[in-house]
């Protein structure tokens, strides 16, 4: 399951930021209601958003 999650991560790093911007605001709506499923995108965002500039800058 965690390889799913680091996969996934890297998946939205490597996004253009229109598409990530729309897939995050796509998981979030779905999510919406599912307290559980809502705190969990939170954190895998978070986890992107920090890493994502270091490697735009590497690009």
């Amino acid at each position: 399951m965690f390889e799913n999650i680091i996969q996934m991560s890297k998946d939205l790093i490597a996004m253009d930021i229109d598409t990530y911007n729309m897939c995050k605001y796509t998981l979030r709506t779905q999510a919406a209601g599912n307290q559980h499923l809502t705190k969990f995108l939170s954190v895998l965002f978070e986890l992107v958003e920090e890493k994502r500039p270091l490697l735009l800058e590497m690009r």
